[in-house]
């Protein structure tokens, strides 16, 4: 499986994230924030194609998102409220998220196969 790498929190410093490779090669850039309605996350390839968007719909307790794919919405999500454990559906990908905050840990399956996983590593920073 492909593995990526961001810095934890370089958006909050930055206002872009750099995704890397293993060998630290840049590949994507994450631009943008969420948090309030209206807020835009927008993932370019590192040539500065737009590949990916997720735009907040709506502001509260449970957020809910839009996902869009070369400017196509391809699905929706809202946040969870789990604690130590959350599961969050993906509507139009099929995708369920599984995870924990805690740990920072998650997994994403649609039907019984593994899309992704996301986990922290450490190399000089938090990534």
């Amino acid at each position: 499986m492909r593995q990526l790498y961001l810095r934890d929190h370089d958006t909050d410093l930055h206002g872009t994230t750099v995704i890397r490779n293993y060998q630290g090669r840049s590949l994507y850039l994450l631009v943008g924030k969420w948090g309030a309605l209206h807020d835009v996350l927008s993932l370019y390839s590192i040539s500065g194609d737009l590949l990916a968007e997720v735009k907040q719909l709506s502001f509260g307790i449970i957020p809910k998102f839009a996902l869009f794919r070369d400017r196509q919405k391809v699905g929706t999500v809202s946040k969870s409220l789990g604690f130590v454990r959350e599961v969050i559906y993906i509507k139009g990908l099929n995708w369920v998220v599984v995870g924990s905050p805690f740990s920072g840990k998650y997994r994403v399956f649609k039907k019984n196969h593994l899309v992704f996983s996301i986990q922290p590593v450490a190399f000089t920073g938090d990534y």
